[in-house]
């Protein structure tokens, strides 16, 4: 509550931009560009405009307690952009230098990360959440056109490392009619602030239940 108002807006200028709120002007703090589109910006001076995706996914934002302090992380993904997801530190937006603004990016991660050859172009809305094991996550689906194994799965990230804690695949999809994994419904069932279950649909027309305690499908 003692914190500025943020509006945080996903751009197909390649930026995603940070506005204050608190502001009749509506000033920007920050932007951050992925670091996998910087080489696709010279595409946005082609004359006449030819229309590119970038940060065209969609985000969250949640506050957790990490290491015994509060942060606010915001995580999101690329959607018609590219194969990547990405979070950054929004727990304070003030910029006060480049090295301050750059120290804001969490991790970033596309499907030639280790472990995620399964990811691809995320549609669906990524969830921040509490496991049950009380490690603070992102949960998403691993989108479409997954030129890995073709198969739906669901990501659980370590939200503040980018690291990996569990790909839930679910077996159904082949390389040559690659299946996908949407937005994840979460359900918490015996309401202690951390999710149990996750529901999703996939483009083969399966609606999947996952166990986020024994990763399973």
């Amino acid at each position: 509550s003692n914190r500025d108002a943020m509006v945080y807006i996903a751009s197909n200028d390649g930026m995603l931009h940070a506005i204050d709120a608190s502001t009749s002007g509506g000033n920007e703090r920050f932007a951050y560009i992925p670091s996998v589109l910087i080489s696709k910006l010279s595409t946005l001076k082609t004359d006449p405009y030819v229309h590119n995706y970038f940060v065209d996914g969609r985000m969250d934002v949640r506050s957790f307690s990490i290491g015994g302090s509060n942060k606010t992380i915001l995580a999101g993904a690329l959607g018609s952009g590219g194969k990547g997801l990405f979070a950054l530190n929004v727990t304070d937006a003030a910029v006060t230098s480049e090295t301050n603004a750059a120290s804001k990016i969490l991790w970033e991660i596309t499907n030639s990360t280790t472990g995620f050859t399964n990811l691809g172009y995320t549609y669906g809305l990524p969830v921040l959440a509490t496991l049950p094991s009380g490690t603070p996550a992102l949960i998403v689906g691993n989108g479409y056109n997954n030129t890995g194994n073709g198969h739906a799965s669901l990501f659980l990230i370590n939200a503040d490392t980018g690291a990996l804690i569990a790909e839930i695949d679910t077996g159904s999809g082949t390389i040559a009619s690659p299946n996908g994994l949407s937005s994840p419904s979460l359900v918490d069932i015996n309401i202690d602030g951390k999710a149990d279950y996750a529901y999703a649909g996939d483009i083969d027309g399966n609606l999947w239940k996952f166990d986020l305690s024994t990763n399973t499908a």
